[in-house]
């Protein structure tokens, strides 16, 4: 009921954001999602709305969030042209840096409200969100292998880079409140094990907060030995 009621309107906002750029995106579409995380039935389908079939990493561009993650002064696909500084003779670069910075900077905040509130809603719509946040993340891992950097054919499997650099920017904002100043209390509710945990199914995922996959298989910073384990909480 709540699919057929409301899916037209997802729809509607994911049609423009696909075709919109950085610099004529409307707010309104905010405004509506706003509506759309704070209550749990709504938040619950935006969610699964937003929850790609296929596994691979650039399928999540094609999702309302990720439209709306795409929006960057970075091309959106990989082999698109670049939608500024096409003319470098004839613009003046100092005003169009100036157009992006104060655009990226809204788009930012008004997506980090919309994450902030699916995290709020309630329990069980911020697991689902921060389990979108990690399998995004999860399918998009190739993202650091060398190829990457090359710009073969692989890149079209992962998200384009202003994608990545828009969601980094929410997962900073999201973090700000724990690491603002290094004598509040709350970066003690930072796990440093994290990376080492693997839940053992969906239950344990819910249960012990562990969302991201194949994180302990990483290569750490610091290496350990053959015989030794990594600590988890």
């Amino acid at each position: 009921v709540l699919l057929g009621a409301f899916g037209p309107i997802l729809n509607i906002v994911h049609k423009e954001a696909a075709d919109s750029s950085l610099l004529v995106f409307r707010q309104h579409w905010f405004n509506v999602l706003h509506v759309f995380s704070t209550v749990e039935p709504l938040a619950k389908l935006l969610i699964k709305h937003c929850t790609p079939v296929s596994s691979h990493g650039s399928a999540f561009s094609d999702t309302i969030l990720g439209a709306l993650l795409s929006l960057s002064c970075l091309p959106k696909a990989y082999g698109v042209p670049y939608d500024f500084f096409d003319k470098p003779l004839s613009q003046s670069p100092g005003s169009v840096e100036g157009n992006i910075w104060t655009a990226l900077d809204a788009l930012s905040e008004s997506l980090h409200k919309v994450f902030h509130s699916l995290l709020k809603c309630s329990t069980e719509v911020r697991h689902l969100t921060l389990r979108w946040i990690a399998m995004c993340l999860h399918a998009n891992a190739a993202r650091g292998k060398l190829w990457n950097a090359q710009g073969n054919v692989g890149a079209t499997l992962t998200a384009s880079d202003g994608f990545m650099l828009n969601l980094g920017n929410v997962l900073l904002r999201l973090c700000q409140p724990f690491c603002a100043k290094f004598t509040d209390p709350k970066i003690l509710r930072v796990d440093p094990t994290y990376c080492a945990a693997e839940p053992k199914d969906e239950a344990d995922s819910r249960a012990r907060g562990v969302h991201m996959e194949g994180m302990s298989k990483e290569t750490c910073l610091i290496p350990i030995s053959d015989n030794e384990t990594r600590p988890v909480a």
